[in-house]
């Protein structure tokens, strides 16, 4: 019999907001994967080929601790975990953007009994914060070539290139930064990053993300396993359904809303603002090719006769309106 590897709890950076506490993480067998700056060829693809071939743990049992307060969960036949509940709000007695969640392994049916245990990211709401922030990440701060011929360009990049291999897009590292303080340079207004990867690349592009500075925040990702029934429906109108989950989360917070033209991020920005008037400060879509959508897009904006939704084709035009309509020093 093959000798099992250690069990790794991967947790998610998660979310805390006036009525909801959202936690999402992983058990897996721990692989070993660490990217480094040095990596071999060989080695990135040996690490990308790990993140995709995982040996997930079902029904493995765990406890999550946060603010004093334990929580019991059950991963599902891909290994995932959530502790999605509706919470009467209780500020943190320390005022900082990002708590932390302790999260420990209680049995792993199949496994011999391991002491298991990670620290999560939990991200709450400041007082001080004067908007949101929701952002694509694929081609609008994370470069993926997402328009390429058949996605050419995109696969090679995901299979042979590691966290320190990855490219922002120009510009968009110091206005989120800046988006980040807001105006007066004093707020800590919240990040939440959408994108169609899959859940395999969490940890490329969180690390991509730290050693680039851009801010912290939750990432929605989704989940390449079985979808059938709900789970297609989730994985179809991923987007839709997580920027509708974080407006319903954070009723008096308005929000700033970031795409690009590769895919229908203007679709459902637009719909957003439909369903939330009054709640979008901005939407700012960046074109990345003149190709058919980005001129249907064109069209959407034109009809929109709206002068918070902007299309732009650099990040300066970004900056310049956002100084326009007071978002950012």
């Amino acid at each position: 019999m093959f000798k099992k590897d250690p069990i790794l709890i991967a947790p998610y950076i998660g979310y805390q907001s006036a009525t909801q506490l959202y936690l999402r993480g992983r058990v897996i067998e721990d692989e070993g994967i660490e990217d480094k700056v040095d990596d071999r060829f060989i080695q990135i693809i040996l690490n990308n080929f790990r993140r995709f071939e995982t040996d997930e743990i079902a029904n493995a049992q765990l406890q999550i601790t946060y603010l004093g307060k334990t929580y019991q969960v059950t991963t599902d036949e891909e290994g995932f975990y959530k502790l999605d509940l509706e919470l009467p709000y209780e500020a943190p007695a320390t005022p900082i953007l990002l708590h932390h969640c302790k999260v420990e392994l209680l049995e792993a049916p199949g496994y011999p009994e391991q002491k298991v245990s990670a620290i999560g990211p939990v991200m709450t709401l400041m007082p001080d914060a004067s908007f949101g922030i929701i952002s694509d990440i694929d081609d609008t701060v994370l470069q993926t070539h997402m328009t390429s011929f058949l996605k050419l360009k995109m696969l090679r990049q995901t299979f042979t290139s590691n966290a320190h291999g990855r490219t922002a897009m120009e510009g968009m590292v110091k206005f989120y930064q800046q988006l980040a303080v807001g105006a007066d340079g004093k707020r800590q207004n919240p990040f939440f990053y959408l994108s169609d990867s899959p859940w395999n690349l969490y940890d490329t592009i969180t690390s991509f993300m730290e050693r680039e500075g851009l801010p912290c925040g939750p990432l929605f990702l989704r989940d390449f396993g079985f979808n059938r029934g709900e789970k297609r429906k989730q994985f179809k109108e991923h987007k839709r359904l997580k920027i509708n989950r974080i407006l319903n989360a954070f009723p008096d917070l308005p929000f700033v809303l970031l795409g690009d033209t590769a895919s229908h991020d203007a679709d459902y920005y637009l719909e957003a603002m439909q369903n939330f008037p009054d709640r979008i400060k901005a939407i700012y879509i960046r074109q990345t090719k003149l190709n058919k959508n980005a001129r249907r897009i064109r069209e959407l904006f034109a009809a929109a006769k709206n002068t918070d939704v902007v299309m732009v084709e650099k990040s300066a035009e970004m900056l310049e309106d956002a100084k326009s309509k007071g978002l950012i020093a």
